[in-house]
């Protein structure tokens, strides 16, 4: 067999964690280099703890990356961290942070221990459960709220005293209050959810909350505002609850602030990819409702069973997945970590197959072959043991339940079942580790370490000892049992944590710098633009926006000038509607496009989701939850792929993908323009062309196309006042792909034609 994937290295140390596997009537063949394949290079690392593991994988990361870019390849390096169970990703995520290399965790279960889905997850309780006071707590002592313990405990007194109150507040007598704690359980007395929406209407001098103080009563007078808004949205979608909640609890800024979390588009990629999870659930379950999504998450988050879906390598980023989830894929560099015993390979602890409850019998599966067979002949046992009828019996039950004896050398049918299932299993194992070691091209790197919070430490995985073998290296050393680095003092932590953390000081720095300079300058002085957002949020709170808002995405620019009072009526009333089949299967294409580009990222935006859409559907057009692709997708979408490699675009490569500009126009407005791709045209004398994909119906009259070209007006302006091109010298087309369409106008709106158009649509509202 010919691997066309792995160098020679790469392939020697596969074929030696094989070799176990093969025996008598069951060979497995070696693999081969493929003609022309390089020797490749692979490492071994076994470091005291985990957290060093981590550390010397990032670095190894950051090397090969460097290499990688000074090597001049016209793509980005792609690499991948391979664990066996989602323990310790974090660990390995938080090293790359470190290192400014961006990374991105697949898979559900590893998402869920990132601290703002865990935030997300834990608002999605409370709007759901009224007894999720542990997420409220949470929520309340993290970063956008910051309520003091002092101030936490006199919550807890609060809702202690409205267990005891009816709905006016009178105090319950003795026999209703018995009556109640003998009918619910001890986490049900209490709610820190009621408290706070009591708190949220309750005056400052009523009795009951004299012992907040007045900072900590602001603050969980905001947290309640929030839980209500998000409440009445609950009806929503969910993919759109889960935007508000992002931008409620200021996840957007928060990341973007991060610096250790690297630019804002790889900051918030697992808020991203954590939506895309829910999109795929959505599919599944037409229901779609907040219980059956967090009934959901409950199982992917106790266990490894939900794997990552099949996603390909990203240019420039270190993907971190299980190995189950890399089956199929490949990456110029992987690091194969945790190869300690009792992690890869995992602990067997069950050995009962499908005698276990609720496992499926091994002979009903598709794979039964492969699978051990529980072999036991009680008619036989007995016909042996003669025609005593308690004889016979005894004999029956010694063959399926004895022991290793005389008789049974070997144990009775059920101990034999459960030791072949134990073979069984550590095989698997061993393939397993296969896979792994096989996902690399050209570099691999194969670790474990000594501890990682265990009570003893950890010993080298046999498969890394069968890499140490073929590499010539030193045997890895034991270390002194006693001496646990996690052990003592190194345990203890503060609550609440720092939001903080290890940049506490660095932040703070920061702050006192702006502050110097704010004192500096003398006191601020609002700009235009900041009264404006002032204004618009006094009016929104009110509910009586008289204006259009400050920040204009370009894509609905077109429905201002042609119709401003009723996009203002219909940006007051907004009312939620089930997405468009299109406009889903718009989203994957541009997906497509950006990664087909090389240039995943390059510029999404935290907020561009609820700004820049497509066209509208056909009218009547079939609607569906939003959620992952499905078969009719997939078909739509190879359709749209094959009309683009066709097109003239497919052989260019983009200078810029999925970009967003913003820039000031009339009256203080800012206009929000993304740009689906950028073009230098060397076959048009380097002229700079914006494209902008579509996947709507094209325009059927003269005034349709007119009114589209106006987005694209503003992209070759917004193109202008950012990297300073003349505006003769910007091409802008619309190419309406399903139709295989291109639109394109030499008409060059100066800024004054399009801010005269907005003021003359305004005037005559």
């Amino acid at each position: 067999m010919t691997s066309w994937r792995n160098d020679e290295r790469i392939l020697d140390v596969a074929n030696r964690i094989l070799e176990p596997l093969s025996r008598p009537g069951l060979d497995v063949p070696a693999l081969r280099s493929r003609p022309g394949a390089g020797t490749g290079r692979v490492e071994v690392a076994f470091p005291h703890t985990v957290d060093d593991e981590a550390e010397h994988v990032a670095e190894w990361f950051a090397r090969r990356r460097a290499e990688h870019a000074a090597s001049g390849a016209p793509r980005a390096h792609t690499g991948a961290i391979l664990f066996r169970s989602k323990r310790h990703m974090h660990t390995f995520a938080s090293a790359l942070a470190r290192r400014d290399i961006p990374h991105r965790i697949l898979g559900l279960g590893g998402l869920l221990s990132t601290p703002e889905v865990v935030d997300v997850v834990s608002m999605l309780r409370v709007i759901h459960d009224p007894t999720a006071g542990s997420a409220l707590i949470r929520l309340l002592v993290g970063p956008r709220f910051a309520v003091g313990l002092a101030d936490m405990a006199a919550l807890h007194d609060l809702a202690t005293a409205l267990a005891s109150r009816d709905a006016d507040l009178s105090p319950l007598s003795d026999e209703v209050r018995q009556r109640l704690r003998s009918s619910r359980g001890a986490d049900e007395a209490v709610s820190i959810i009621d408290a706070v929406d009591f708190l949220r209407t309750a005056p400052d001098d009523y009795r009951l909350v004299s012992g907040i103080t007045a900072q900590g009563r602001a603050r969980l007078r905001a947290a309640g505002e929030i839980l209500e808004r998000l409440r009445r949205s609950a009806g929503l979608p969910i993919p759109e609850l889960i935007r508000m909640i992002e931008l409620e609890l200021r996840l957007d800024i928060e990341l973007a602030a991060n610096e250790s979390r690297g630019p804002a588009r790889v900051a918030a990629t697992q808020l991203r990819a954590f939506t895309d999870e829910v999109r795929a659930f959505l599919s599944a379950d037409d229901r779609g409702t907040i219980a059956s999504l967090l009934a959901w998450l409950d199982k992917a988050e106790s266990t490894d069973e939900l794997m990552p879906r099949p996603e390909p390598p990203e240019p420039g980023v270190v993907q971190l997945l299980t190995i189950h989830g890399s089956k199929g894929l490949e990456w110029d560099a992987v690091s194969v970590v945790r190869l300690v015993e009792d992690e890869l390979p995992g602990r067997i602890s069950d050995t009962s197959g499908w005698f276990g409850f609720g496992v499926v019998p091994f002979a009903l599966r598709g794979d039964r072959d492969a699978l051990p067979e529980f072999r036991w002949d009680p008619q036989a046992e007995m016909d042996a043991a003669g025609g005593d009828p308690a004889a016979r019996h005894k004999a029956a039950l010694s063959a399926l339940a004895a022991g290793v004896t005389k008789a049974f050398p070997h144990g009775g049918a059920l101990r034999r079942f459960r030791d072949e299932y134990r073979d069984y299993q550590k095989q698997e194992e061993r393939r397993l580790a296969y896979v792994a070691v096989t996902r690399a091209r050209r570099d691999l790197l194969l670790s474990g370490a000594h501890w990682a919070g265990q009570v003893k430490p950890r010993k080298a995985s046999p498969y890394l000892q069968d890499a140490i073998e073929v590499l010539g290296l030193d045997e890895i050393g034991s270390v002194d049992p006693d001496e646990n680095p996690y052990d003592g003092p190194g345990l203890t932590a503060s609550w609440p944590l720092d939001p903080l953390g290890g940049r506490r000081r660095r932040v703070m720095a920061a702050a006192d710098a702006v502050r110097a300079a704010m004192a500096a300058a003398g006191p601020p002085v609002p700009s235009p633009q900041l009264e404006r957002l002032l204004i618009e949020r006094a009016e929104r709170l009110r509910g009586a926006g008289a204006e259009a808002p400050t920040r204009v995405p370009a894509s609905r620019f077109k429905d201002w000038v042609t119709d401003y009072r009723g996009t203002l009526r219909d940006l007051g009333r907004p009312m939620p509607e089930r997405p468009y089949t299109q406009t889903r299967i718009g989203t994957l294409f541009h997906a497509w496009v950006e990664h087909r580009s090389g240039l995943v990222g390059a510029g999404s935006a935290a907020e561009s989701a609820l700004w820049e859409i497509d066209e509208d559907a056909d009218a009547g057009a079939e609607t569906v939850p939003m959620g992952g692709a499905n078969a009719g997708d997939e078909v739509a979408l190879a359709s749209l792929r094959e009309i683009f490699e066709r097109s003239e675009w497919a052989q260019l490569q983009p200078i810029a993908v999925e970009i967003e500009i913003d820039f000031s126009f009339a009256e203080g407005h800012i206009v929000i323009c993304k740009l689906d791709a950028v073009y230098r045209r060397e076959d048009r004398g380097g002229r700079i062309e914006i494209v902008d994909w579509k996947t709507g119906r094209a325009p059927r009259t003269a005034r349709e196309r007119e009114e589209r070209m106006l987005q694209l007006a503003l992209y070759r302006l917004a193109y202008h006042r950012r990297f300073g091109v003349p505006l003769e010298q910007i091409d802008v087309a619309l190419f309406y792909v399903a139709d295989d369409l291109v639109i394109r106008d030499d008409r060059v709106y100066s800024e004054a034609e399009l801010v005269q158009r907005w003021s003359a649509a305004r005037a005559a509202r």
